[in-house]
């Protein structure tokens, strides 16, 4: 029973994805926005409120560990150039180690296409930084590519003023227990709305 109520809930999230879409064009359309996640979560905003991205944090995944070293030194790792050499050819996509961070350019063409757009889009979010400070940035992570609890109470802890971490535990699990992707998981952020846009309250 429980697992079909999930998957109905599931069902009219998706389909409300239009109703989600047109909230945040209502709620969001004059907020100064960057977000910092650790997948693909939050791609569709950028594109629902036809902004450019500010956030080199696009169309990728970060392990955990990294995430974790990364947000909590954002400008240092911002101030680092991406480079041909940080690459490695083991995968069947761009995987770069930034200064030892692991970053898996899932949907880049090739490292080429990783470089540039990681480097120009770091800039932006360096300067985003420099105009408005930390606490107007947002962080999110998910049970989606951490499953480890301590990772889980570092996250919590982080000195960060708008952060979200999607539970496992929560409506948001599909009904065979899988974690949505980063793309889904923000789809269906009717689930969790409330939660959601309170991340860009006084931006």
């Amino acid at each position: 029973m429980q697992s079909y109520i999930k998957y109905k809930l599931h069902k009219w999230a998706r389909k409300g994805s239009w109703l989600s879409d047109l909230l945040d064009r209502m709620f969001l359309r004059n907020k100064k926005i960057a977000i910092v996640s650790d997948n693909c979560w939050g791609i569709r905003l950028y594109k629902n409120l036809n902004r450019p991205y500010n956030t080199p944090f696009i169309g990728l995944t970060i392990p955990p560990d990294d995430f974790l070293k990364i947000i909590s030194n954002l400008e240092e790792y911002l101030n680092i150039e991406l480079k041909i050499s940080d690459f490695s050819n083991a995968d069947k996509f761009p995987v770069a180690f930034l200064s030892g961070i692991r970053i898996n350019f899932i949907h880049y063409k090739n490292e080429e296409d990783a470089i540039e757009k990681w480097n120009r889009r770091r800039l932006r979010l360096m300067s985003f930084l420099n105009e408005n400070g930390i606490d107007s940035i947002i962080f999110k992570s998910c049970h989606v590519d951490s499953k480890d609890d301590v990772f889980v109470k570092k996250f919590k802890e982080l000195d960060l003023k708008r952060k979200i971490f999607l539970e496992k535990d929560s409506i948001i699990i599909k009904r065979n227990g899988d974690f949505p992707d980063g793309l889904e998981l923000y789809e269906i952020r009717l689930l969790y709305y409330f939660n959601f846009i309170k991340l860009f309250k006084y931006l």
